[in-house]
This record gives structure tokens, C-alpha cells and sequence, in this order.
């Protein structure tokens, strides 16, 4: 398995998403469907472009293949915790 990529940011800035905000890309994992929802729609509606899935084992499935300014994950979920 590969590991995620990881990129820091000393000056403040993000990879952003000019076309949905800006404000960049923020995986959420979360096994609360609704819980999970409330953070989307937060998210979007400050700028932000929300990714969510229901566990650990998605959340690495998806960062093997895209990039995110950031990770919001539960500790315990079904298959693989956070």
C-alpha cells in the first residue's frame, strides 16, 4: 500500500479549488451519515469543497488517488478506524 501524499504549507496558502471556492479540499471521514452531511454542507457553504466517506478504508482508498488540504476523521468506524 502507498502512502498518502502529504504536502505542508508554511505560508499560509492551500491547494485550493478555484472553480468550487477556493478554500480547498477537506475529506471527511465519518461513519454519522448525518453527522457527516452537517459537516458537508457547513463546509460548502464557507467555501470549502467537502469529500465525504464512512471509513477509514475510503478515506485511504480515495488520498491513494486525490490530494486534500485536510482530513476530519472519527476515531472508531466500521472496517477501519480513523
Amino acid at each position: 500500500m502507498t502512502k498518502p501524499k502529504v504536502k505542508i504549507y508554511t505560508d499560509g496558502a492551500c491547494s485550493g479549488n478555484p472553480g468550487k471556492g477556493g478554500y480547498g479540499t477537506i475529506l471527511i471521514a465519518e461513519d454519522d451519515n448525518e453527522l457527516r452531511q452537517l459537516f458537508e454542507r457547513v463546509l460548502m457553504k464557507n467555501g470549502y469543497d467537502p469529500i465525504g466517506v464512512s471509513d477509514g478504508q475510503e478515506a485511504l482508498q480515495y488520498l491513494e488517488k486525490e490530494y486534500v488540504d485536510l482530513v476530519i476523521s472519527d476515531i472508531m468506524m466500521p472496517r477501519m478506524d480513523g
